[in-house]
């Protein structure tokens, strides 16, 4: 009960989260509806992988939150045009152990402060911040990265241009069992195919790299 509170607008509980997307907003993608498009996404998601409740909840919570500790990535960081420097991508990293700081001292948020720490690992075990692999990621976050970088690289952001559906479908099976879990890639890229009147696309461009 407590856990769904957090999701439903208007709570109490809710409004703790409210300003802490509002303390993004005017510094990241949120304001072109990035949230709102993965919290559709985490839902039908939950729904087609039959979660259970209290992941499904956990899983739209993520998707509102998981980028929560950009809050203390530098400005010149954030939006710098084109690819970082070594040192630029180092911190942009950090975000993810900022968010799960801000989470685990926060009591609408500590239950799924891991998921925010884990949701840029990596299946093979090349991701960040502790190389976690396969099922040792836990669901919520690979779920979560695949919807993350669906929705990064068909959007516009200060490095790259959107593509289209058809292009981010397959850059993800490019990077399925490498980045992403095999299973989940399958799954999502069926749901986009099946559901691609409601809203869930855009764009056109070009990408050569798998995202993080």
């Amino acid at each position: 009960m407590y856990e769904r509170k957090l999701t439903q607008i208007g709570s109490p509980k809710s409004k703790v989260i409210n300003i802490l997307l509002a303390a993004l907003s005017e510094r990241d993608f949120i304001a072109q509806g990035h949230v709102e498009r993965l919290s559709k996404m985490a839902g039908t998601m939950a729904d087609r992988m039959n979660l259970a409740d209290d992941e499904r909840r956990n899983l739209i919570l993520l998707a509102k939150v998981h980028d929560l500790g950009k809050v203390g990535v530098p400005d010149e960081i954030m939006f710098k045009p084109g690819k970082l420097s070594e040192d630029g991508y180092e911190r942009m990293k950090e975000h993810a152990q900022i968010g799960y700081n801000i989470a685990s001292r926060s009591k609408e948020l500590f239950h799924i402060a891991s998921l925010i720490l884990h949701h840029h690992e990596f299946w093979d075990g090349r991701g960040y911040p502790f190389r976690l692999k396969r099922e040792q990621i836990p669901l919520e976050s690979r779920i979560l990265s695949i919807m993350d970088a669906y929705d990064a690289i068909t959007s516009s952001r200060p490095y790259h241009n959107k593509i289209g559906k058809e292009e981010a479908i397959a850059e993800l099976k490019r990077c399925s069992g490498t980045q992403f879990d095999p299973r989940i890639v399958d799954e999502f890229a069926k749901l986009i195919e099946e559901q691609d009147t409601r809203g869930l696309t855009n764009g056109k461009g070009a990408i050569k790299n798998c995202w993080n």
